[in-house]
């Protein structure tokens, strides 16, 4: 187990889980080490400097490993949010060339930029994240395999109602979930009703609720549709048109008619 960026604060020589390594078959690795079983791998635990992270790469040099196991971000990463990220420079690993590449730790997000592949994380740490979690498994052989992590997901959904909720193929019993529920102003007044609603269908298929918020639904009403006189039906006509483009109710549309022909004592 390599140290990683958040196992120390201060001594990295003396990190949290440091302990890890009194236990029969883990070792936790604070120290360049290379290990010789079948190919050779280089393991470099985190570094702040590039200095000590070069340092630690020609250190594992001498043994001509085949790959690299790292726990770092190198420049041009991609977050799980989709920003490009800075970070130390890979080149003391390039320059050096190894045959079966490097494997590096710390981005969430899988990928592969020039000869690092980031293995990414084995599940989503925040809600909304968006990226395939996966760890890789690799024979002695250099050979990869992608075992399945089980792990709930962390979902941000924006809902309607239940059955949005119901009728989700990408939800799993035991994901967790932040819901936004977005109705319609006229909608508000229900708002206990189809909160209820979401929650009892969370509930049904299995799902753990980490908030709930409302969104107001503030669309512009759709236009009109634009009135055409061009046949020369005049005001009749477009009256007509208007009320079938608003979806007039029947009995408005006759009282509006009456005014039209001069009826006065409809008013």
């Amino acid at each position: 187990i390599l140290r990683g960026n958040h196992d120390y604060s201060r001594d990295q020589e003396n990190p949290f889980f440091k302990f890890l390594s009194h236990i029969d078959g883990i070792h936790f690795i604070t120290k360049p080490t290379v290990i010789k079983a079948g190919k050779r791998m280089a393991l470099i635990p985190h570094y702040r400097t590039q200095d000590e992270f070069t340092a630690g790469v020609e250190l594992c040099c001498a043994d001509r490993p085949d790959s690299f196991l790292c726990h770092q971000t190198f420049d041009g990463a991609i977050a799980e949010s989709g920003v490009r990220l800075t970070g130390l420079s890979a080149s003391p690993i390039e320059s050096f060339g190894p045959p079966l590449g490097v494997y590096a730790g710390d981005v969430h997000r899988p990928q592969t930029q020039g000869l690092v592949t980031y293995i990414g994380c084995p599940y989503q740490v925040r809600f909304g994240d968006d990226f395939e979690p996966r760890c890789i498994e690799v024979s002695p052989d250099g050979t990869e395999a992608y075992p399945w992590f089980d792990a709930p997901r962390k979902w941000s959904l924006a809902v309607r109602d239940a059955a949005n909720i119901l009728n989700n193929k990408d939800l799993y019993e035991g994901d967790q979930v932040k819901l936004t529920i977005s109705v319609a102003r006229e909608e508000a007044i229900e708002w206990q009703k189809i909160r209820a609603g979401c929650l009892a269908a969370c509930k049904e298929r299995g799902l753990e609720v980490h908030g709930v918020k409302l969104e107001i639904n503030t669309v512009k009403r759709r236009e009109r549709a634009k009135l055409d006189d061009s046949n020369g039906s005049g005001a009749a006509g477009t009256f007509d048109q208007f009320c079938k483009s608003e979806n007039v109710a029947s009995g408005i549309k006759k009282i509006g008619k009456e005014i039209l022909d001069g009826n006065e004592n409809v008013l």
